[in-house]
């Protein structure tokens, strides 16, 4: 389904600091998804600035402190380009309801501190 709405140029990554949800991940993807799964810290993405048009962080932001929220958010905010997007699932206070924020990355970007890269 997912793969279907993308244009066939379109690359997927994933990022979770767990062995275990990457091994989940990719039991659970279909097999014609092309998907690229990293194990590693959201605090500390392996990508390039302004690598990616939309990132994306699932169920992540309400589960830690608020430190290291900041230091998340900066990095999705390194990571997106100037135009790009980022949206994130959060759970709400209530254990039976689900609220979901979608912002846009200049909101991101506003709120936290930011190199130019060189060029």
């Amino acid at each position: 389904m997912l793969g279907a709405a993308l244009p066939v140029e379109a690359k997927l990554f994933g990022v979770d600091l767990s062995p275990h949800y990457i091994a989940r991940a990719r039991e659970i993807l279909p097999r014609d998804l092309d998907v690229s799964l990293v194990c590693d810290n959201a605090e500390n993405l392996p990508f390039v600035d302004e690598s990616f048009d939309a990132v994306t962080s699932a169920y992540l932001l309400h589960e830690v402190p608020a430190e290291v929220r900041a230091r998340v958010l900066a990095e999705m905010a390194r990571v997106v380009r100037p135009a790009g997007r980022w949206w994130s699932p959060t759970a709400s206070s209530s254990p039976t309801r689900r609220s979901w924020s979608a912002r846009s990355s200049p909101f991101l970007r506003g709120s936290t501190s930011r190199s130019t890269p060189a060029t």
